[in-house]
């Protein structure tokens, strides 16, 4: 599958599933109002029935081959979304309250469904996209600085076998981590694991909101080149 079929396919069946929680608003409403309640017992069974569907979609695609489960997941998707209106107009007329279990029951009869076999795609698709680094050992990141970069098997499992987190790591020299907020290949809440973790008690995290992964400008580098005068510094 080619990235740009995987991203459409991910985007379109999100999308989908944003659509269904504002139309089931839209189809309850005769029945049970139009309320604060309303709708956050409609968010959340459409939630619940993203996480349910993500779950069973990812157990699927490990379980059996991933491809053929798209169409059938979409077509019946395609089913119980026409069959959403008829659900809440057959099941409406008996809500004779407004209360919580009815917005939940209501909700669920029509749009759980859908909303769990939507949400089952992504991810079977990222099940196929990672087949490549089953069959072939690399993987070929996208990359915001340049080509792709590529990621193979033996990188992950070498990196699995030197991981040091959740620690404690046995360092105790003096240690500073600068740490970009928008670094998009290191989240900067890894990098403050990593700082609880060290067992030093010299410890200097510091979280530069604005900073991306290469902290590269010039007002990053003087921080950087402060941090390393600070360790290097005789002591007074």
């Amino acid at each position: 599958m080619s990235p740009f079929v995987a991203r459409l396919l991910v985007f379109g069946t999100s999308a989908a599933v944003l659509v269904l929680e504002i139309v089931a608003g839209r189809l309850m409403a005769p029945y049970i109002g139009v309320s604060l309640e309303t709708f956050t017992g409609i968010i959340g069974v459409v939630l619940a029935g993203i996480a349910i569907g993500a779950w069973v979609g990812g157990i699927a695609a490990d379980r059996t081959e991933p491809g053929p489960l798209i169409g059938p997941l979409i077509a019946i998707s395609g089913v119980f979304v026409v069959l959403a209106p008829q659900a809440v107009d057959f099941f409406g007329p008996a809500m004779r309250a407004a209360g919580p279990l009815e917005i939940v029951f209501l909700t669920a009869v029509g749009f759980f469904v859908p909303s769990a076999t939507l949400s089952a795609v992504t991810p079977v698709v990222v099940k196929m996209r990672l087949r490549s680094l089953e069959e072939t050992g690399v993987w070929m990141r996208p990359s915001d600085y340049g080509e792709p970069y590529p990621i193979t098997r033996n990188l992950l499992e070498d990196g699995d076998r030197w991981s040091i987190l959740p620690g404690p790591v046995p360092v105790t020299a003096p240690v500073r981590i600068l740490q970009g907020g928008e670094d998009p290949d290191v989240p900067w809440r890894h990098a403050l694991e990593l700082a609880q973790a060290i067992n030093s008690p010299d410890v200097v995290f510091q979280l530069i909101k604005d900073g991306d992964h290469r902290l590269s400008r010039p007002q990053d580098l003087v921080r950087l080149i402060a941090a390393v005068e600070e360790l290097v510094q005789p002591p007074a």
